[in-house]
């Protein structure tokens, strides 16, 4: 008997029934295009490096005297705007918006049987509907930092500068759109792929940056790496990456090892390349001579470790660790030497001028004190207060150029009062908190029981999370960078909004063929 046509043809077995349509990957190749969910990968990496390039990066940073700008360039800069910069965010909040107001492809709910996109008004009500149930599965710090955000848009009301705060509320929103947009459309694996590879890329500009201008100079006992933008920032932005890539680096170990276990192959997809990253940007750290920052790191890793390390070899660490520095300090000790000195010396990475005031922040501190006493529930307004009056009176009053209270829990409450910074910070660390244990559970998971496998390779985007916040919340003690619209902010907002705001969806809504996941099996 012949076969029947393909039209005349029975339905395929269960097996295939369900199997997502996938192309192939010679025609991938043939058509010389990506898949869908590299493309959109590689299209909002575009999106986000653009306008934080634009938002406190310049090709000359290292350059300029103290690698800031003068008292009258933050006046100026305090009464004006880049327009790049405001054209790259806006075009960021809109991608965010759009991304938001797509229906999903994967994993929504059924709609009712009576429901129909043809109705008046019918696409706006699935949007509002599927809203309602993001909205009802949120985590409560989602809810809290959107309380937040609304106290921040509610400023605008008792601002001392209203036209400016207007301003920068349409970067926070463009800000928050695009971070949820992200948060939304990438998958978990591919935001931190987002933090690893766009510091990289940023670190590589830096580089260049100080090589043609010839303050590359690393042998100098002066010299603090800044490529394009502040060593204080720099550092920062490198713990994205060194904490992005630790996570992978431990994640693809689990991976090949259970890999290994079934086919004995335990190759390493990325090899040496993610230790690279990691050894380069703790390499560049130490040379930004940034003290918040390396510490930052070092808590950053320690966490990660300790979480990471199975429970049975915890204390044994631990007392090995504290027998060997005792030994250590006793042994020095006994040969004359001054350890103490020298581990002063190294951990404010040569820089023990002005240690007792933090380099002058004690000074800055105490003048910004002034002001918050003034305002101390409700602020100035968001982002309002370093207005050019501002900026000059305390630029006077401090001896040198400030826009800034070097400090991100004092710049939250000259902005949106002790109301605000109630808000944000219990809101922060108690996301850190619940990512730190997500992640934690999945290291049990995927460690296994004794005697039995591990089950998949755990929650690296609750890792990347926990390690993000560790060093954004130490940070912000001497610096401000955390109550920015900077890159490391956007990074960690994108990864909480992933974990307690779109938690339900593991796969971008947008990804199709390659990049997506098998639908469920019909009953």
């Amino acid at each position: 008997m012949h076969a029947a046509p393909p039209s005349l043809a029975g339905p395929p077995a269960a097996a295939d029934w369900h199997a997502p349509v996938r192309p192939a990957a010679g025609g991938v190749l043939r058509r010389g295009r990506l898949p869908s969910g590299k493309r959109l990968f590689l299209a909002a990496a575009f999106l986000v490096g653009i306008p934080f390039y634009f938002a406190g990066q310049s090709w000359n940073t290292s350059a300029a005297a103290a690698f800031t700008e003068t008292a009258e360039e933050m006046e100026a800069r305090a009464s004006g705007g880049n327009a790049l910069r405001q054209i790259a965010f806006l075009t960021l909040g809109g991608c965010g918006v759009w991304c938001l107001a797509r229906d999903r492809r994967h994993q929504a709910r059924p709609r009712p049987a009576w429901w129909s996109p043809r109705m008046p008004g019918g696409r706006l009500a699935g949007l509002l509907r599927e809203w309602a149930g993001v909205a009802r599965r949120a985590h409560p710090v989602a809810w809290t930092l959107a309380l937040y955000i609304a106290w921040c848009f509610a400023s605008v009301l008792w601002s001392h500068e209203p036209g400016q705060t207007v301003r920068k509320l349409v970067v926070l929103g463009c800000w928050t759109a695009g971070s949820l947009g992200v948060a939304r459309a990438l998958e978990p694996r591919r935001i931190i792929w987002l933090g690893v590879l766009l510091p990289a890329l940023y670190l590589l500009i830096g580089v260049l940056a100080e090589l043609s201008l010839g303050t590359f100079r690393p042998w100098a006992g002066d010299y603090r790496f800044a490529g394009t933008m502040h060593p204080n920032s720099q550092g920062l932005t490198l713990a994205s990456m060194i904490a992005g890539a630790f996570v992978l680096w431990q994640s693809e170990r689990r991976e090949a090892a259970q890999t290994g276990a079934n086919n004995g192959s335990r190759r390493l997809r990325w090899g040496w390349r993610l230790p690279a990253l990691i050894a380069a940007g703790a390499l560049f750290t130490l040379l930004t001579k940034s003290r918040t920052s390396a510490a930052g790191l070092v808590l950053c890793l320690g966490l990660l470790t300790a979480i990471a390390v199975p429970p049975r070899w915890r204390l044994a660490a631990t007392v090995s660790g504290g027998t060997f520095g005792g030994l250590f300090l006793l042994v020095a000790l006994s040969l004359g030497s001054d350890p103490l000195g020298g581990a002063l010396d190294a951990a404010t990475l040569g820089r023990k001028e002005q240690i007792s005031s933090l380099t002058g922040r004690h000074e800055i501190w105490e003048e910004i004190g002034r002001f918050t006493d003034r305002r101390p529930l409700a602020g100035f307004g968001y982002d309002t207060f370093w207005t050019p009056e501002h900026v000059a009176i305390v630029s006077e009053n401090c001896g040198w150029g400030l826009r800034e209270a070097h400090s991100a829990y004092r710049d939250v409450l000259l902005s949106v009062g002790l109301i605000g910074l109630w808000l944000l910070v219990p809101a922060l660390v108690w996301g850190w908190f619940a990512a730190a244990r997500r992640y934690a559970a999945g290291e049990r998971r995927a460690e296994g029981r004794p005697g039995a496998p591990g089950v998949g390779t755990g929650d690296p985007l609750a890792g990347y999370v926990a390690g993000l916040l560790a060093v954004g919340l130490l940070n912000a003690f001497t610096e401000s960078a955390m109550s920015m619209v900077l890159f490391t902010p956007f990074l960690i907002c994108c990864g909480l909004a992933k974990l307690y705001v779109f938690p339900q969806e593991t796969v971008s809504p947008f990804a199709g063929g390659r990049d997506a996941s098998p639908p469920a099996p019909a009953p």
